[in-house]
Formats: structure tokens, sequence, C-alpha cells
């Protein structure tokens, strides 16, 4: 829709009813001012699709689509800097119009180049955090017998492992977007929050991992007990 409406809005300038009556002089000078515009024409003529799917078969990593954005957020910048209005003697073209079709064409560009980028982060952002909470709700598990007690053990352990590895979890997350809040692509507020959140939330978690180890020793020392009772009084009852 953006690209179609700069065509008209470029179309729109070009064929405006005061120049019709101007000089060839000033007409002259519309159509170089005219063609200055023509470095952006891509922008609706192009196949956007067709060019993204070429992109995707590179397989892009980081690098590579931090570069896409980076143009785009360019060519978005370039464009605010058109001014609304351009004097050419007498005359005054009203460029807002094309100037806003200009950007609104550009950053659907780069929000084509975002899109699958934003995909991965949210997706692995809610395996994160998904992670997290079932693995807070396991440590919450009460203990009232043996395969609870094991239950327990099996879950701390897992923790252990993960630490090791959780940074790299963590950080490809926090650069995709970082990427994205640096060039300006929309994102839900629960998904920003959720980001700066995931570190402080991993945290109360081990300090749960902790206190649930804690806990696991003192009923384990009661399981023992108790289990020590039952075979004393199983011998003394068969003896």
């Amino acid at each position: 829709a953006s690209a179609a409406a700069a065509a008209a809005a470029v179309a729109a300038l070009q064929g405006g009813g005061r120049l019709q009556h101007s000089s060839d002089s000033t007409k002259q000078q519309v159509a170089e001012y005219m063609q200055s515009f023509r470095q952006y024409d891509w922008l609706w003529k192009d196949d956007m699709n067709a060019k993204y799917a070429i992109f995707m078969k590179t397989n892009p990593g980081l690098e590579q689509f931090e570069k896409e954005l980076k143009y785009y957020m360019a060519i978005e910048s370039d464009i605010s800097h058109i001014a609304p209005v351009h004097n050419i003697g007498a005359l005054s073209l009203e460029t807002a119009p094309l100037k806003y079709s200009l950007k609104s064409a550009a950053t659907n560009w780069k929000t084509r180049y975002a899109h699958n980028l934003h995909e991965q982060a949210k997706q692995q952002l809610a395996d994160l955090e998904d992670y997290i909470k079932q693995t807070s709700k396991s440590l919450s598990r009460p203990i009232n017998d043996l395969e609870d007690v094991r239950a327990v053990m099996m879950t701390l352990k897992e923790v252990r492992d993960k630490e090791a590895e959780i940074d790299q979890e963590f950080g490809p997350v926090e650069e995709m977007y970082g990427l994205l809040h640096k060039y300006e692509v929309r994102v839900e507020k629960e998904e920003t929050e959720g980001v700066e959140g995931l570190r402080y939330s991993w945290t109360k978690m081990r300090t749960q991992a902790t206190s649930s180890g804690e806990n696991l020793q003192k009923v384990q020392a009661g399981f023992k007990r108790d289990l020590t009772r039952s075979v004393k009084s199983f011998i003394t009852d068969v003896s």
C-alpha cells in the first residue's frame, strides 16, 4: 500500500496544476528536483518478498540481519531530512505527502527484514521463560516420599547443568532484542519486559533451588531415620 502511495505522490508532484502554467525554465528545475527522488524508486518497483527470499537463502546470521536493518534505517533517516516544502521561484512544491509515503515504504522494507529475527527472538524468549517457570514449579513440589525426593534431586541437577550454559542462551536473545530496539522495530511491551527481567527471574529461581536443596537435605535425614526405625522394628518383629 505504501509503495503505491509513494508512486502516486511522485506522479502528483510531477503533474501539479500550477506547474502546467509555469515557464519552461521552472519546469526544467522541477524536473531536475524530481530526478533526486529516482534514488528511492526501488522502494515501490522492486519485489520486496522476492528479494527477502534470496536473502534468507544465504542462511543469514545476526551480523547480516544487522547490516540490512542498518541500511534501511539509513534510508529512513535520509528521507526524514527531505524538506516538506520545496520552493522553485514562485512555485512551492508540497513534498510532505511524498516524504511520508517514501518513509512508510522504507519502514515496510525494514520491518520485512526484521520479521524473521523478531520471531526467532520471541520464540527463544518464550522457551527460556517457560523453562524458568516450569523449573520453579518443580522445585516447589511438596516432598512426601522418596519419589518426590528423586524428582527434586533431578531438577536440582538440571539447574546446576544449565547454569554453565545459561549465558550462551540469554546472550543471543538479548542481542536480538537489542538490535530490534536499536533499529526502532516495534516490539510488544510484554516482550521488552520479559527480556529485561530474564536474568532476574533466573537469579530468583537459582535462589529457590538453593533453598530447595537445603530443605531436601533435612527431609532426606528424616526419611533416613524413619527408614532405620522401620528396619529395626521389622527385625524385632520377625526375630
